[in-house]
């Protein structure tokens, strides 16, 4: 493998030039590439060198291939989601903000399932108390901005804390979680949140109309209840290139 000066593979070097121009403006968002042979010639690099390069920024989420067309700068902003469910000391719209977002989109639900029978990640099985092979329940949705699938919500609750509940019927896909937890004597008063950056599977890379490359950003929020009980874990995986995470911080 070619390797430009300092050992990166020089398709990365490519990329992050590209990158680069992308972030001082000389390629606008919403602005197309120059052709690949003029762009090759303009870095000076092979064209199979280009292209790896421009893949990687696809993966990065940085351009969109429109087909017959050309390679573009992604034009979309970002969506901000603000982790902290505690009201800030000063409100966070009037002060600035180093990376830009739209904070204006409203997400559209494109499908919504629950079943009373899911299996259970070992994982999560174990922060919410289940043993092998207990079930629970379990929500699932795809929601859009603009069109584009950003994000996919898993929630899971233990199935004793809501058999019965209006969320088991199919007329009440929207039911509350949290009403039917506190209607149960669960109420969640406390909880916590984990993100991590991890590859998508095969079924979420298609759920999202992201490429396989492209990393996910998965948060799990714990909500206990006042007896300490965990009560829900509420997976939510979203495109990288999608999402900019804002929490609060305690100085």
């Amino acid at each position: 493998m070619t390797e430009a000066p300092g050992g990166l593979p020089k398709y990365l070097t490519v990329a992050t030039k590209i990158a680069r121009l992308i972030e001082e403006g000389h390629y606008p968002a919403g602005k197309r590439l120059p052709a690949e042979p003029d762009l090759a010639k303009e870095l000076d690099v092979s064209i199979v060198t280009l292209r790896k390069g421009l893949e990687v920024l696809k993966a990065n989420g940085m351009l969109d291939s429109r087909k017959g067309s050309g390679n573009y700068v992604r034009s979309r902003k970002p969506l901000r989601r603000v982790a902290s469910r505690e009201p800030s000391r000063r409100s966070r719209s009037d002060q600035p903000t180093v990376l830009a977002s739209d904070d204006t989109q409203v997400l559209d639900t494109d499908t919504l399932f629950f079943t009373l029978e899911a299996s259970v990640p070992a994982g999560i099985a174990g922060v919410l108390g289940l043993d092998e092979g207990d079930r629970s329940f379990l929500r699932t949705g795809r929601y859009l901005s603009a069109g584009r699938p950003v994000k996919l919500v898993r929630t899971y609750v233990p199935a004793d804390l809501v058999k019965g509940s209006p969320l088991v019927r199919a007329e009440s896909a929207h039911e509350s979680i949290h009403a039917a937890l506190s209607a149960a004597g669960h109420t969640p008063v406390d909880g916590h949140e984990e993100v991590c950056s991890r590859m998508p599977t095969t079924e979420e890379a298609a759920q999202l109309a992201i490429p396989p490359t492209r990393s996910v950003l998965a948060a799990y929020r714990t909500l206990y209840d006042a007896a300490g009980r965990a009560v829900e874990v509420e997976e939510t995986v979203m495109d990288s290139a999608s999402y900019v995470l804002d929490y609060a911080v305690t100085p």
